[in-house]
C-alpha cells in the first residue's frame, strides 16, 4: 500500500473550496509540530497526537498583535479539519494510536451567527442596484443569485452564459469540478433579474449572446470590458473577490450594519428555506454542502415554529382516493 499524502486526504473532500481551506489548515498543523512527512506520526502515542491538537486549538485561536481574537467559526473550522484529517489517516493505516476522546471541538459562543441576514435586511439590500444601468442590473442579478439560489461567491464568479438553462423550468449548471455540478432550479425572480440583466448586457454590447463567454464581468461599461480580455477574446471574468466587494459596497450604500457578506447571503437562503418547510436533505441537493448535517447548522427555526407537516403520503385522502 502506498505511504498516505495529503494530497490523497484532499481529494477525498467534494469541492476545490474546500481542498484548498483544509489544505492551509491541515499544513498549519504539521508545519506547527514540524512534521516533514506524514509516516512520523504513525506510531506516535495517542496522547501525544490529542498534545498536538489541543496546542494547535491555542496557537489558531490566540489574539494578534492588535489584540483581535480569531473568529470562533474559523478556529471551530480548522480543528475540525484536522480532527478529519486524522480520522482518514488512521482509515489508511498512517496513524496506529487515535485519540480515542480528542475533546469537543471548539465552543461557537460568541461567533457572529449565520443567516441573520432578515427579510427585511435583504429587501433593503436588494433595492440598493439601479436596474436601469449595466453595473445596476448586473450587481441585481448577483444579489438575486446569491439570495435566491444560495451560490457561493466562488460559484457565482466562475458562472458562464451557457450555465444559464431556459426552458420549462429555467435552471442554473452550478459547480467548480465536473463530477460536483449541480442544477439548480430559478425562482421566477432569479430568472426576471438574469433576463434584465441580459438584455441590458446585450445592448450594451457584452457577449452574453457566446456560451463560453463569463456570466458576469468586473467592467462596468462594455467597452472597458472588451479592454480586458482573456485568451479566448473574451471579457475577463468577475472574481470571487470582486463579488465580495460588490455586497460590501452595497450595504454600505443600504446602511445595514453588520458584516454583509456574499456567506451571509448564503446563509440567510438557507435558513429561510428551512423555515419555510424544505427538508436538510432537498436543500443540500441545491447547494452543494458535503452533508445534511452541515446544512442543519443553518438552522434558526425555533422549535415551536417549524412546520407541522407529515412526510408520509395520505392514502386516504380525496386525492389519493380518486388515483
Amino acid at each position: 500500500m502506498p505511504a498516505p499524502t495529503l494530497d490523497a486526504f484532499l481529494a477525498t473532500l467534494q469541492t476545490d473550496r474546500t481542498r484548498r481551506a483544509y489544505g492551509v489548515d491541515v499544513r498549519q498543523f504539521l508545519n506547527l509540530h514540524d512534521v516533514i512527512r506524514l509516516g512520523e506520526l504513525r506510531t506516535r502515542p495517542a496522547d501525544a497526537i490529542r498534545t498536538m491538537v489541543e496546542a494547535y486549538r491555542d496557537d489558531v485561536s490566540r489574539r494578534d498583535e492588535a489584540g483581535a481574537v480569531t473568529n470562533p467559526r474559523t478556529v471551530h473550522r480548522k480543528i475540525s479539519a484536522v480532527r478529519m484529517f486524522l480520522k482518514w489517516l488512521t482509515g489508511v493505516g498512517g496513524l496506529v494510536y487515535y485519540p480515542a476522546d480528542l475533546g469537543p471541538l471548539p465552543s461557537l459562543a460568541g461567533a457572529p451567527k449565520g443567516g441573520t441576514l432578515s427579510r427585511d435586511e435583504l429587501r433593503s439590500l436588494l433595492r440598493v442596484p439601479d436596474r436601469a444601468t449595466l453595473r445596476g442590473a448586473r450587481d441585481y442579478a448577483i444579489l438575486m443569485l446569491l439570495t435566491g439560489c444560495a451560490l457561493r461567491r466562488s460559484e457565482v464568479a466562475r458562472l458562464r452564459v451557457s450555465d444559464v438553462k431556459v426552458g420549462f423550468v429555467p435552471t442554473l449548471t452550478v459547480g467548480e469540478a465536473e463530477a460536483d455540478r449541480r442544477e439548480v432550479p430559478l425562482t421566477p425572480a432569479v430568472g426576471e433579474a438574469l433576463e434584465s440583466y441580459f438584455r441590458t448586457g446585450l445592448a450594451a454590447g457584452l457577449p452574453l449572446g457566446t456560451a463560453d463567454a463569463p456570466l458576469f464581468t468586473g467592467a462596468d461599461l462594455a467597452a472597458a470590458a472588451r479592454r480586458r480580455l482573456d485568451p479566448a477574446g473574451l471579457p475577463t471574468a468577475l472574481t470571487g473577490d470582486a463579488v465580495w466587494r460588490i455586497v460590501r459596497q452595497i450595504a454600505r450604500t443600504a446602511g445595514v450594519e453588520g458584516h454583509v457578506t456574499p456567506h451571509a447571503f448564503r446563509q440567510a437562503a438557507i435558513a429561510l428555506a428551512i423555515q419555510g418547510g424544505a427538508s436538510y436533505v432537498e436543500v443540500q441537493g441545491l447547494t452543494g454542502h458535503r452533508s445534511a448535517a452541515t446544512v442543519a447548522r443553518y438552522d434558526r427555526t425555533p422549535p415551536n415554529r417549524r412546520p407541522r407537516r407529515s412526510p408520509f403520503v395520505d392514502l386516504g385522502s380525496p386525492d389519493e382516493r380518486r388515483r
